[in-house]
């Protein structure tokens, strides 16, 4: 599916989609439900701190989030989270993903995963397209 993307690495595996609670949407049209969601789990045996950014790269975006985060913007949407026990999953989800025009739209996903106790990190990226 087009509006997914899944990573694997040493130490962690992401999963990031566009839809409403576990239900992918790839064409989201005038719909002001469905949201950007990155999901991370902790495959180390440590416990780790992620940072995660969600971007919109397209000139002119053909869609934009929308956040109650004050930091968040139209392109770009922030996230962390610390102590995450190994073996654990957290799910990113409070930005809502709209159209502005009619198009193709990428939305970019950069994962920063750091274990303090070993001093440990990892990194990745991801993206997948919708369609507004």
């Amino acid at each position: 599916m087009e509006c997914e993307a899944v990573m694997s690495k040493r130490g962690f595996f992401v999963e990031t989609w566009s839809g409403f609670d576990e239900k992918r949407i790839c064409d989201i049209g005038g719909r002001d439900d469905v949201r950007h969601y990155v999901s991370v789990r902790n495959l180390n045996l440590y416990k780790a701190d992620l940072r995660v950014d969600g971007r919109i790269t397209s000139h002119p975006p053909h869609a934009e989030f929308r956040s109650r985060t004050h930091a968040d913007t139209g392109n770009h949407w922030s996230g962390s989270v610390a102590g995450l026990d190994d073996s654990a999953e957290y799910t990113f989800s409070h930005a809502a993903l709209v159209s502005v025009a009619p198009g193709r739209e990428r939305v970019s996903t950069e994962i920063v995963i750091t274990w303090p106790a070993p001093q440990a990190r990892g990194s990745g990226s991801l993206s997948f397209r919708v369609t507004t």
